[in-house]
């Protein structure tokens, strides 16, 4: 059982670093948020103008949602006809977005926060070209996505995502308030308080993004945290915790382990040496941080 325990760690470790594990982590992991955001917002922007539309025209569809809802959780649903727009056809016009038409408006704010994330993207991807890291297992990677946290041009990306979700409901109550006739007033309103859950998600992604804390050490800057190999599940390569959470951990396991306790710290590296070597840069480092 031992031996095969070596040849399944040997395999293990192989694939490890074929792979470009640091890229396939930072895409998947570090990255998911932005992907959450952009489409939450989308969601948004489109049910709020199709929810809209619907409610205007008398078309509902609370009758299929409650057939499901019987069916699914309940385990029986009655027979229904559902009948939309008192059986009348609802025609929708070709229409373009152009200047001086409110659709522009709604355009450029739709496209507020896809655009920054793009550029957030770019950023990240450019750090990591310039860093060259391959593992997701050295010390350099995690050191890497503490230090982008951080950074300047990440936190504006971020900061330029919030814009969208910022503007959208004001211009909405702008619009409801003084460019939409008084019988459709209710109905914008109305739509606007069925979306806001989406807009929580859309807000609760967003702060992860914000809200990315890691360690403020100068310590994992030093030489010997840099070129540490650290053990890592392979399952949190692509549905893992993040480097933040990850961080979290690590910083436990230091503080147990300089108050004698390395059970902790041997979870992260192969042996009980390494661990003490590990422990010791950057205890020293850490000393050096608060002379």
């Amino acid at each position: 059982a031992t031996a095969f325990a070596k040849c399944g760690g040997c395999a293990d470790a192989k694939w490890k670093r074929r792979l470009p594990t640091a890229l396939i982590h930072l895409l998947c992991v570090e990255c998911f948020h932005i992907y959450l955001a952009v489409l939450s917002w989308r969601g948004l922007v489109v049910s709020l103008n199709a929810d809209r539309l619907l409610l205007q025209h008398s078309i509902s569809t609370a009758g299929i949602n409650t057939y499901f809802e019987d069916l699914l959780f309940v385990g029986h649903a009655v027979g229904t006809n559902v009948t939309f727009n008192n059986g009348m056809s609802l025609v929708l016009p070709e229409v373009w977005a152009k200047p001086g038409n409110a659709n522009v408006c709604w355009v450029l704010v739709a496209w507020l926060l896809p655009l920054a994330a793009l550029a957030l993207i770019f950023v990240v991807l450019i750090d990591f070209a310039e860093a060259g890291i391959w593992s997701f297992e050295s010390g350099a990677y995690v050191h890497f996505t503490w230090r982008l946290y951080r950074g300047d041009a990440y936190q504006t990306c971020v900061l330029a995502m919030i814009v969208g979700p910022i503007v959208l409901p004001i211009i909405w109550l702008v619009e409801t308030g003084f460019y939409t006739p008084r019988d459709v007033q209710f109905v914008n309103l109305q739509v606007f308080q069925t979306c806001t859950w989406k807009g929580v998600i859309l807000l609760l992604s967003l702060y992860r993004l914000v809200g990315t804390r890691t360690p403020v050490h100068h310590w994992e800057g030093c030489d010997a945290f840099l070129r540490s190999t650290l053990r890592r599940d392979w399952r949190s390569l692509c549905c893992g915790c993040s480097n933040a959470t990850f961080g979290l951990k690590l910083l436990d396991a230091l503080w147990t382990a300089q108050h004698g306790d390395l059970s902790r710290l041997m979870r992260f590296v192969p042996d009980r040496e390494e661990a003490r070597a590990l422990l010791e840069a950057c205890r020293r480092a850490q000393f050096e941080e608060t002379e």
